[in-house]
Formats: structure tokens, C-alpha cells, sequence
């Protein structure tokens, strides 16, 4: 656990499922606008994910998982494992989910979650760290670009909702 400027960074627990679940959801939903058709969007289903995020967290796995609270309030979450790209070595590690409140965006939350994650990851022997960012999506991309991450050249087509996103991967050594 640790307290930064406004956050406190800390893992999370079985009792954070719920608003998990519903800061992806509505992260996705702002972020994949205009991306993913609203139909889709819509459709996403904060109560369903949040079963799925109790599993995870009820279950023991090599995943590290952070959520960023202001007081009661959780801004943000994400999460980090060795990578399972093909070419990564046993170095490398990956963030794979990394989610902030539409109404947190630009209060810091992303970066001290991912001052924390980087943090951890640099102490547990990883060397180098991995990010998918979805191509048409420029605020993440300047974000990622922001904390030290630049894209490798490596590209990826993933369904999002039943559409076809392309991704970059974007990378920073440690």
C-alpha cells in the first residue's frame, strides 16, 4: 500500500468486484465511443463483469491487481502479469488492464497507479513492461507516451464487444 500526492494505491480485494466492474465499463464506454458501435457500448454489463472480477480476485494467480481511492472513492485499477506475448521474455512484464473513471481522467490517478505498477514490477526483477493500447484511441496512446511508454511496432487485431480493434504495443524498460 502506498499513499501518492492525492491517491492511495493499494491491491485489491474480493470487496472492490463491484466498482472494478463498473469503472471498466464505464471507461470503456467513454474511451471505445465513436470506436465500437453504441450499441455495443451499451451493452456492456457492469453486474455481470463484477462476478468475473470476484473470481479473479477470490483466485489465486500471478496477477497483480491496484486500485487508486480518494477516500472512499476508487478512480481507478489496473493490472500486471509476466507477459504472455509470443516473444517475451521472462523479464518482461504486461500490464493488461488499466482502467480510470471518465470523471478522474486528468487528476493524476493514471499516473500514480502507474507509478505503483511500475514500481512493483521494477522490485519483482521484471526489466521491461508491455501495454496494448487500442490505435484510434490518442488520449491513451499520449498517456502511455507520457509515463515513458513508446509503441514497438508490434500491432494486433482483439475483439472488443464483437468488433475488431486494431492494437499497438507499447513498451518502456525498467
Amino acid at each position: 500500500m502506498k499513499t501518492l500526492a492525492s491517491f492511495l494505491i493499494r491491491h485489491a480485494t474480493g470487496r472492490d468486484a463491484p466498482r472494478i466492474a463498473g469503472i471498466q465499463v464505464r471507461s470503456c464506454q467513454a474511451a471505445c465511443k465513436g470506436l465500437v458501435p453504441e450499441t455495443k457500448l451499451r451493452q456492456l454489463d457492469a453486474s455481470r463483469r463484477a462476478v468475473e472480477w470476484k473470481d479473479v480476485l477470490g483466485t489465486p494467480c500471478e496477477q497483480t491487481i491496484l486500485v487508486a481511492m480518494k477516500g472512499t472513492r476508487m478512480a481507478g485499477f489496473c493490472t500486471f502479469s509476466q507477459s504472455q506475448d509470443p516473444d517475451a521474455g521472462p523479464t518482461t512484464a504486461e500490464i493488461g488492464s488499466f482502467f480510470v473513471d471518465p470523471l478522474a481522467w486528468g487528476r493524476g490517478a493514471g499516473h500514480e497507479l502507474a507509478e505503483e505498477a511500475l514500481d512493483q514490477a521494477k522490485r519483482r526483477g521484471y526489466s521491461r513492461v508491455t501495454q496494448w493500447v487500442i490505435g484510434a484511441n490518442d488520449r491513451a496512446k499520449r498517456f502511455c507516451e507520457s509515463i515513458g511508454f513508446s509503441p514497438d511496432g508490434v500491432e494486433k487485431t482483439e475483439d472488443i464487444s464483437g468488433c475488431p480493434v486494431r492494437e499497438l504495443r507499447y513498451v518502456r524498460a525498467l
